[in-house]
């Protein structure tokens, strides 16, 4: 079962500043307790929609309980902290879980 949080970032206004920025936090990303993957995408080719979409972040967890906790965990909030002072404006998040059938 798939369990995710994703992290989805809109077109910075100074991309080299941002990247910087970003290399920072998946320091602290890193340390969530109890995630099984991270995968950082760029976006490069956006086909449709709007806001431009710059960075997609997953972190994958065994479970919702697990996502949760580590959300509220210290890097949870330490990642939570750095963010906002950087990047919280550009941020759009969300939960993920495997479609109930």
């Amino acid at each position: 079962m798939s369990n995710s949080f994703f992290a989805v970032y809109k077109m910075p206004d100074d991309p080299a500043a941002f990247d910087e920025a970003y290399k920072g936090h998946t320091a602290i990303v890193e340390k969530l307790p109890g995630m099984t993957e991270l995968r950082v995408n760029k976006v490069v080719n956006q086909v449709a929609g709007e806001p431009k979409l710059y960075l997609i972040t997953e972190m994958a967890f065994g479970s919702v309980e697990d996502l949760q906790a580590a959300l509220a965990s210290d890097p949870g909030k330490e990642s939570a902290a750095d963010l906002q002072s950087w990047g919280g404006d550009k941020l759009i998040s969300m939960l993920v879980t495997e479609r109930l059938q």
